[in-house]
Protein backbone atom coordinates (compact mmCIF):
# COMPACT_ATOMS: atom_id res chain seq x y z
CA UNK A 1 0.00 0.00 0.00
CA UNK A 2 1.40 3.37 -0.90
CA UNK A 3 1.40 6.55 0.80
CA UNK A 4 -0.56 9.47 -0.04
CA UNK A 5 1.98 12.25 -1.55
CA UNK A 6 1.84 14.60 1.60
CA UNK A 7 2.72 11.69 3.95
CA UNK A 8 5.48 10.29 1.73
CA UNK A 9 6.85 13.67 1.75
CA UNK A 10 7.05 13.97 5.05
CA UNK A 11 8.40 10.44 5.80
CA UNK A 12 11.27 11.57 3.08
CA UNK A 13 11.70 15.17 5.16
CA UNK A 14 12.09 12.65 8.17
CA UNK A 15 14.91 10.74 6.85
CA UNK A 16 16.82 13.61 5.56
CA UNK A 17 15.69 13.57 1.62
CA UNK A 18 14.66 17.25 1.54
CA UNK A 19 15.32 17.64 -2.28
CA UNK A 20 12.87 14.44 -2.78
CA UNK A 21 10.24 15.85 -0.66
CA UNK A 22 10.56 19.19 -1.85
CA UNK A 23 10.12 17.64 -5.31
CA UNK A 24 6.66 15.87 -4.34
CA UNK A 25 5.34 19.18 -2.21
CA UNK A 26 5.72 21.10 -5.27
CA UNK A 27 3.61 19.44 -7.30
CA UNK A 28 0.84 18.52 -4.67
CA UNK A 29 0.94 23.12 -4.58
CA UNK A 30 1.02 22.68 -8.27
CA UNK A 31 -2.35 20.85 -8.08
CA UNK A 32 -3.58 22.81 -5.32
CA UNK A 33 -2.58 25.93 -4.30
CA UNK A 34 -4.76 26.23 -1.12
CA UNK A 35 -2.85 23.18 0.27
CA UNK A 36 -1.32 25.02 3.30
CA UNK A 37 -0.06 21.35 4.92
CA UNK A 38 1.97 21.06 1.62
CA UNK A 39 3.08 24.68 1.91
CA UNK A 40 4.26 24.25 5.44
CA UNK A 41 5.73 21.16 4.69
CA UNK A 42 7.77 22.92 1.81
CA UNK A 43 8.90 25.26 4.17
CA UNK A 44 10.86 22.67 6.22
CA UNK A 45 12.89 21.79 3.10
CA UNK A 46 14.27 25.16 2.78
CA UNK A 47 17.70 25.42 3.80
CA UNK A 48 17.51 29.27 4.49
CA UNK A 49 15.38 31.81 6.34
CA UNK A 50 15.00 33.78 3.59
CA UNK A 51 13.77 31.10 1.04
CA UNK A 52 11.31 29.93 4.12
CA UNK A 53 9.81 33.42 4.15
CA UNK A 54 9.41 33.34 0.62
CA UNK A 55 7.69 30.07 0.61
CA UNK A 56 5.71 31.39 3.37
CA UNK A 57 4.62 34.51 1.64
CA UNK A 58 4.01 32.84 -1.58
CA UNK A 59 2.06 30.50 0.72
CA UNK A 60 0.06 33.41 2.32
CA UNK A 61 -0.67 34.88 -1.50
CA UNK A 62 -3.11 32.27 -2.65
CA UNK A 63 -4.07 31.83 1.38
CA UNK A 64 -4.73 35.20 2.54
CA UNK A 65 -6.71 34.37 5.30
CA UNK A 66 -4.63 31.95 7.10
CA UNK A 67 -3.52 33.01 10.31
CA UNK A 68 -1.08 30.39 11.37
CA UNK A 69 1.26 31.12 8.16
CA UNK A 70 0.41 35.44 8.35
CA UNK A 71 1.99 34.83 12.30
CA UNK A 72 5.00 32.16 10.49
CA UNK A 73 5.40 35.15 8.07
CA UNK A 74 5.91 37.71 10.54
CA UNK A 75 7.79 35.63 12.82
CA UNK A 76 10.13 35.03 10.25
CA UNK A 77 9.97 38.59 8.75
CA UNK A 78 11.15 40.13 12.38
CA UNK A 79 13.50 37.22 13.02
CA UNK A 80 15.16 38.20 9.47
CA UNK A 81 15.02 41.85 10.48
CA UNK A 82 17.23 41.30 13.94
CA UNK A 83 19.77 38.73 12.20
CA UNK A 84 19.90 41.81 9.67
CA UNK A 85 20.50 44.31 12.00
CA UNK A 86 23.00 42.24 14.06
CA UNK A 87 25.14 41.30 11.32
CA UNK A 88 25.45 44.43 9.69
CA UNK A 89 28.96 46.59 10.71
CA UNK A 90 27.67 49.46 13.08
CA UNK A 91 29.10 52.52 12.44
CA UNK A 92 29.47 55.09 14.83
CA UNK A 93 28.00 57.95 13.12
CA UNK A 94 29.44 61.22 14.61
CA UNK A 95 27.28 63.90 15.08
CA UNK A 96 28.11 67.21 13.86
CA UNK A 97 29.62 69.60 15.84
CA UNK A 98 27.19 72.72 16.63
CA UNK A 99 27.67 76.01 15.29
CA UNK A 100 28.00 77.03 18.62
CA UNK A 101 31.20 74.63 19.55
CA UNK A 102 32.78 75.54 15.76
CA UNK A 103 32.10 79.19 17.00
CA UNK A 104 34.21 78.54 20.01
CA UNK A 105 36.97 76.15 18.76
CA UNK A 106 38.15 79.17 15.91
CA UNK A 107 37.55 81.70 18.70
CA UNK A 108 40.11 80.26 20.61
CA UNK A 109 42.51 78.92 17.96
CA UNK A 110 42.23 83.14 17.13
CA UNK A 111 43.20 83.99 20.86
CA UNK A 112 46.38 81.45 20.47
CA UNK A 113 47.10 82.92 17.10
CA UNK A 114 46.95 86.65 18.75
CA UNK A 115 49.12 85.27 21.12
CA UNK A 116 51.89 83.79 19.03
CA UNK A 117 51.64 87.49 17.49
CA UNK A 118 52.44 89.31 20.69
CA UNK A 119 56.35 87.92 20.96
CA UNK A 120 56.22 87.84 17.01
CA UNK A 121 55.26 91.95 17.19
CA UNK A 122 57.87 92.59 20.10
CA UNK A 123 55.79 95.77 21.36
CA UNK A 124 54.65 96.88 17.74
CA UNK A 125 51.34 98.07 18.94
CA UNK A 126 50.23 98.84 15.65
CA UNK A 127 50.50 95.79 13.94
CA UNK A 128 48.39 93.22 16.16
CA UNK A 129 45.74 95.81 16.61
CA UNK A 130 44.63 95.76 12.83
CA UNK A 131 45.78 92.35 12.16
CA UNK A 132 42.96 91.16 14.73
CA UNK A 133 39.73 91.93 13.75
CA UNK A 134 40.86 90.54 10.13
CA UNK A 135 41.71 87.23 11.83
CA UNK A 136 38.43 87.16 12.34
CA UNK A 137 37.17 87.12 8.44
CA UNK A 138 38.15 84.03 7.43
CA UNK A 139 38.47 82.42 10.67
CA UNK A 140 34.30 82.98 10.02
CA UNK A 141 34.08 81.90 6.57
CA UNK A 142 36.14 78.26 7.47
CA UNK A 143 33.45 78.03 10.74
CA UNK A 144 30.59 78.36 8.00
CA UNK A 145 32.14 76.56 5.69
CA UNK A 146 32.17 73.50 7.89
CA UNK A 147 28.87 73.91 9.39
CA UNK A 148 27.05 74.77 5.85
CA UNK A 149 29.14 71.21 4.50
CA UNK A 150 27.70 69.21 7.00
CA UNK A 151 24.20 70.93 7.34
CA UNK A 152 23.46 70.28 3.64
CA UNK A 153 24.41 74.22 2.57
CA UNK A 154 22.18 75.42 5.08
CA UNK A 155 22.34 79.63 4.90
CA UNK A 156 21.40 81.52 8.13
CA UNK A 157 22.32 84.53 9.48
CA UNK A 158 23.05 82.88 12.56
CA UNK A 159 25.56 80.79 10.82
CA UNK A 160 27.61 83.90 10.15
CA UNK A 161 26.61 86.01 13.15
CA UNK A 162 27.47 83.93 15.71
CA UNK A 163 31.17 82.77 14.64
CA UNK A 164 31.59 86.21 13.99
CA UNK A 165 30.79 87.20 17.07
CA UNK A 166 33.09 84.81 18.47
CA UNK A 167 35.60 85.36 15.89
CA UNK A 168 35.61 88.80 16.42
CA UNK A 169 35.85 88.14 20.56
CA UNK A 170 38.70 85.37 20.18
CA UNK A 171 40.51 87.78 17.35
CA UNK A 172 39.98 91.10 20.18
CA UNK A 173 40.91 89.00 23.25
CA UNK A 174 44.43 90.54 22.61
CA UNK A 175 43.48 94.00 22.97
CA UNK A 176 41.75 93.30 26.31
CA UNK A 177 44.18 90.77 27.99
CA UNK A 178 47.68 92.38 27.03
CA UNK A 179 47.67 95.73 25.21
CA UNK A 180 45.36 97.69 27.03
CA UNK A 181 46.40 96.93 30.56
CA UNK A 182 50.05 97.87 29.04
CA UNK A 183 48.41 101.16 27.40
CA UNK A 184 46.95 101.70 30.85
CA UNK A 185 50.34 100.94 32.69
CA UNK A 186 52.00 103.19 29.79
CA UNK A 187 49.99 105.81 30.94
CA UNK A 188 49.72 105.87 34.92
CA UNK A 189 54.00 105.40 34.76
CA UNK A 190 55.15 107.70 31.94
Amino acid sequence: MSLPPLERAIALIEQGKRTEAQKLLEALIAEDQHNVAAWLWLVETCTTKGQQLNVLEKCLESNPENQKVQLEVEKLRTLSAVQLSATLPKYDKKRPLSLLQLSVVSALILVAINFLCIPLSGNAFFICIPLAPFLSLPATAVVYRIYSSQHKGVFTVTAIGIPLIFNLLGASIILLVYWIPRWIDSLIHP
